[in-house]
């Protein structure tokens, strides 16, 4: 079935009790298409785009708001997530149960480290002018 109102297009179709469906309003596009009870879903609002792929039980979700990204993954019940706010990064990166964080707030980069329960931490100064001494912890 389409339906055309006003420019605008709205379109469900259904194939071996598969729905997919993609509606358009205002150039503004919302699809969802479900292939062997998997869901992807991309929606756009205000050239914002919000997508959220589902692969055998796996979730991969990317959301776009106002130039900013954060995208989660998840792989084989790990879970890799990446947030950009205002220019700022954080992203969290969990594989076979080892955690690596990588954190940037206002261009300083804080970062951690975790593989097989040991930790590695760095830190940058928040002053280039403060003396060097209070930057040695990066060892």
């Amino acid at each position: 079935m389409t339906t055309i109102k006003q420019d605008k297009v709205a379109m469900t179709t259904v194939k071996q009790d598969k729905v997919a469906m993609t509606t358009v309003k205002q150039d503004k596009v919302a699809m969802t298409t479900v292939k062997q009870g998997k869901v992807a879903m991309t929606t756009v609002k205000q050239d914002k785009v919000a997508m959220t792929t589902v692969k055998q039980d796996k979730v991969a979700m990317t959301t776009v708001k106002q130039d900013k990204v954060a995208i989660t993954t998840v792989k084989q019940d790990k879970v890799a997530m990446t947030t950009v706010k205002q220019g700022k990064v954080v992203m969290t990166t969990v594989k076979q149960d080892k955690v690596a964080m990588t954190t940037v707030k206002q261009d300083k980069v804080v970062m951690t480290t975790v593989k097989q329960d040991k930790v590695a931490m760095r830190q940058s100064c928040n002053d280039h002018s403060k003396t060097r001494q209070s930057c040695n912890d990066h060892s």
